[in-house]
Formats: C-alpha cells, structure tokens, sequence
C-alpha cells in the first residue's frame, strides 16, 4: 500500500514538472512571436510625442501640469540590435547611445544623459487600426533646484534609413 502511494506521488510530482516545462516552453514561444513581423524585423522607428505631464518637485509638496512635448516632437529610435541589446537616438538635442531591451510587450530604450540623467521610452509592440505603434517617453531629471519628470505618450512608425 505504501508502495503504491509513493508511486502515485512521484507520478503526480513527474506530472507537474513536464506542465512547468510545457508553460515555460510556452512562454518563450510567445516572447518571439511579439508584435507583426514589421516590428520584429525593424531597424528603425520614428516616433511623435505630444500631451503628457511634467512635475517639479523643487519644495516640499509635487507641482504636476499638462504640457506638450514641443514643436520638435520627433524622435527616431535607428540601428537597433536586438540581440546586443543596444540602438541610437536622434532627437532635437543631437544622437546618442541607448540601450536596448526586446521584451514581449515590446521594444524599451534607457537613455543616459551627459548629466547622468535618464530617460525612458516604450514602444509597445502592437499597432493601432492606422499601423503606428503606441509609446510613452518618461524623463527623471536631477537640476540644482531639486527633481524634474515628465511623461508623454505618442505613435511611432517603422521606417527605413
């Protein structure tokens, strides 16, 4: 009878551990299969900010307001390599390195700044019904006067360079 129960066990315990495979395996799956395969085989986005928010928080209490990103509301994301998890930037205030991280909801870029700031962009790996894919920009700056961020949303397309 004991036998029988610790073979009934170890079967359940054999049982379990494939399902845990088979899901991982899955998951992976799902994690190369992100977004239309003109996402996943881009080199380059360009992409439009507008409405968002900025905070200063220069005293003791957060001053929050709606802003706009600017008139030059373009940035282009280009040359990016997935696999060495690096790309450029071109932007109003030059080009530069970023770093590059492919997850499954789509493609994150880190920027530092020379001043050892940093900022954050998601493009999220699906498209709208007009073929731009959705994206958010933070912006976490330290001035004198004490920390600055900001955060907009905006549309990027895949574009050839």
């Amino acid at each position: 009878m004991l036998n029988r129960l610790a073979g009934d066990w170890l079967r359940a315990l054999i049982a379990m551990a494939l399902g845990a495979v088979a899901l991982l395996y899955r998951a992976e799956a799902l994690h190369a299969q992100a977004g239309p395969p003109t996402f996943k085989t881009s080199h380059a986005f360009r992409c439009r900010f507008g409405k968002g928010a900025q905070t200063s928080w220069y005293e003791d209490e957060p001053e929050i307001y709606a802003d706009e990103f600017g008139k030059d509301n373009v940035v282009t994301y280009y040359a990016l390599d997935r696999k060495k998890g690096r790309a450029r930037i071109l932007g109003n205030e030059g080009a530069g390195d970023v770093l590059l991280a492919t997850r499954p909801t789509g493609l994150n870029l880190i920027e530092y700044t020379d001043s050892g700031n940093m900022i954050f962009t998601t493009i999220f790996a699906f498209p709208n019904a007009a073929g731009e894919f959705k994206a958010v920009m933070s912006r976490h700056l330290l001035f004198p006067q004490g920390p600055f961020f900001s955060q907009y949303t905006g549309v990027c397309t895949s574009v050839e360079l």
